[in-house]
C-alpha cells in the first residue's frame, strides 16, 4: 500500500469572502496564499511521500458555492461534496 497525504487549504485561501474579511484590501493582493500548501507540499515529496493538493479545485467548487461553515473553517456539505469529488476522480480515478 502506497502512502498519499491530501493537502487540505483554510478558508481563507479558497473562499474570497472570507479573504475579504480577514485582509485589508492591499495585504490580500500581496500575499501569498498558496505558499502554506506548496512549502508543506514539497516537505512532504522530500521525504518521499505523495501528495494531492485539495487548493485549485476547491477554489474552483467556491467559485460556485460557499464550501465552509461561517466562522468556523470547517467545510460544510457542499466542502465535503467538492473534496469527494476531487478525491474520486484524480486519486482514485472514478467517473
Amino acid at each position: 500500500v502506497r502512502f498519499r497525504a491530501v493537502v487540505i487549504p483554510q478558508d481563507v485561501q479558497v473562499e474570497e469572502s472570507v479573504r475579504r474579511k480577514v485582509f485589508a484590501p492591499d495585504d490580500a493582493a500581496t500575499l501569498d496564499l498558496d505558499a502554506p500548501d506548496r512549502i508543506f507540499g514539497a516537505a512532504l515529496r522530500a521525504r518521499g511521500i505523495s501528495t494531492y493538493d485539495l487548493l485549485p479545485g476547491l477554489r474552483r467548487a467556491a467559485e460556485h458555492e460557499r464550501l465552509y461553515k461561517p466562522q468556523d473553517g470547517h467545510w460544510g456539505a457542499a466542502g465535503n461534496r467538492a473534496a469527494a469529488d476531487l478525491l474520486a476522480r484524480d486519486v482514485f480515478g472514478m467517473r
